[in-house]
């Protein structure tokens, strides 16, 4: 019989497994906000359509029944979409995109801190750690230091992780609103805009690359330090439970142990 052995590395398999899983619940939740959007928007179409005005117009000095209808309709409607609007095109949009930059920052910091702390352990010969090269008020730089002075590993795109902490920054601290100092560097940015208050606008696309960017990082890293073609099977969490019925193949999965045992 020929074995055929997977290759596992734990920190490798839980960072692509973390990165896979924000970028599918990013995938997914803009899919069921367009979703979601073209509902509604169809509910206000068919009332919109339905409404009349309250009394026939006439011809006078005020102008004619056309002009007046036409003018009712556009005041109508402001009023019938106005609040549709401000939801799926600001609100919603703007506390998605927020809430994944915080993510991905999140990520960043995260994995990249254990990384270090992975070839560190791997390589026992480095000299620093790099909770030794952290500096007084630079959260992430000592990852780029580690990387690029411990393990001869090149991150060509640093000045858009520079740029991204920056506006992570401005979200966690003023909900999007930049200080002055930074607005330049945020504007030259390609997908974000800043309003004439400050606050920046994050669209899709820069999501989009700035999550390519961090997991450019991350591959290029394993890639360049020889990680192994690992499995993506992480850890099993602590509460999930999987029951499988051999006779009639039926599989229930439940994220509490307790509630399979009584499905069974």
């Amino acid at each position: 019989m020929a074995v055929h052995r997977i290759e596992y590395d734990e920190h490798k398999a839980e960072t692509l497994i973390r990165l896979e899983a924000l970028k599918t619940f990013i995938r997914e939740f803009r899919a069921m906000m367009v979703k979601d959007r073209a509902a509604e928007k169809a509910k206000l179409d068919a009332e919109f359509k339905a409404l009349q005005p309250d009394e026939p117009f006439r011809d006078d000095a005020d102008g004619t029944i056309e002009q007046k209808t036409e003018q009712w309709v556009h005041d109508v409607a402001f009023g019938h979409y106005i609040s549709f609007a401000i939801k799926y095109y600001g609100d919603l949009p703007r506390a998605s995109n927020y809430g994944c930059i915080i993510q991905i920052y999140t990520l960043l910091e995260e994995r990249g801190t254990l990384l270090c702390r992975d070839i560190k352990k791997k390589k026992p010969e480095i000299l620093f750690t790099v909770e030794e090269l952290r500096g007084e008020d630079d959260d992430i730089n000592c990852i780029r230091l580690f990387l690029e002075r411990q393990c001869d590993v090149v991150l060509k795109d640093w000045s858009k992780i520079t740029t991204f902490r920056k506006l992570r920054n401005a979200i966690v601290h003023a909900n999007g609103i930049a200080k002055e100092k930074t607005l330049e560097l945020l504007e030259k940015e390609k997908g974000l805009e800043v309003s004439d208050k400050g606050q920046v606008h994050v669209s899709d696309a820069y999501v989009d690359g700035i999550f390519e960017t961090v997991e450019s990082m991350f591959t290029e890293t394993f890639d360049k330090l020889k990680y192994p073609n690992t499995t993506r099977i992480g850890h099993w969490p602590a509460h999930l439970a999987i029951g499988i019925n051999a006779k009639t193949r039926d599989v229930i999965i439940e994220d509490d142990l307790d509630r399979l045992l009584r499905h069974s």
